[in-house]
Parts: C-alpha cells; structure tokens; sequence
C-alpha cells in the first residue's frame, strides 16, 4: 500500500469517483456526457493526487495538488448540472457527492498550505 492511501483526502476522492460510478446507473442521453465529465473529473482528482504525493520538487508537487483540487471543483460543477437532469433516486447521491467534494477541496488546500510552508522553510 502506498502511503499516500491512507490520507483521508485520498480516501474522500475515492469515495468521489465511487458517487461518479453510481450515478452512472441513472444515465439518460441528455446526462451521458456530464456524467462522463464527472467520472473524468473525479479520476483526474485521484490520479494527479497519487501522482505528486511522492514528489520531490515543491513546485511540481504544488502543482498537481491545485490541479487535483481544480477537479474536485470540476466534479461539483458536473454534479450540480446533473442535480437538474437526474430522476430524484438520485439526489442523496449527488448530495453525497457535493458534500465529499467539498471536504475534498478543503483537505487539498491544507494539503497545499502545508507543502507551501514546507518549501519556505
């Protein structure tokens, strides 16, 4: 196990990508594409995460972080459209999923001033 796995922040993008994975189950032709760009989004958030914990180079690191927590942003957008196409079985989930994104992006943003106040240092 790597060990970025056990960061909570890791664990809540995960659990993003499962939310991405189950409203995919509701897919109609008007939400295949946004539901697409969630699923997209929200892997994106993990990858560039997984990618940089390992980093060495500050700015590198720093860069992939923000570029994770721009896809959690990304996801809640995607999720906010769908809020309006979705049947309402749907709408614990997308509640779920904006709840999980938001703490998401506030984990990435410590993550990020903690990695910023290691590099002055």
């Amino acid at each position: 196990m790597f060990f970025y796995e056990r960061w909570d922040v890791f664990k809540a993008l995960v659990r993003l990508r499962d939310v991405a994975r189950e409203l995919s189950k509701y897919r109609t032709p008007r939400t295949a594409s946004d539901l697409e760009q969630l699923r997209r989004a929200s892997s994106s958030a993990i990858l560039n995460l997984s990618e940089e914990a390992r980093e060495r180079q500050f700015g590198k690191k720093l860069e992939r972080y923000n570029t994770s927590r721009g896809s959690v942003s990304e996801c809640n957008g995607a999720l906010i459209i769908l809020a309006g196409d979705l049947p309402r079985g749907a709408h614990a989930l997308i509640e779920e999923g904006r709840d999980v994104a938001d703490r998401s992006s506030a984990m990435l943003t410590n993550l990020i001033r903690n990695t910023e106040r290691r590099a002055k240092e």
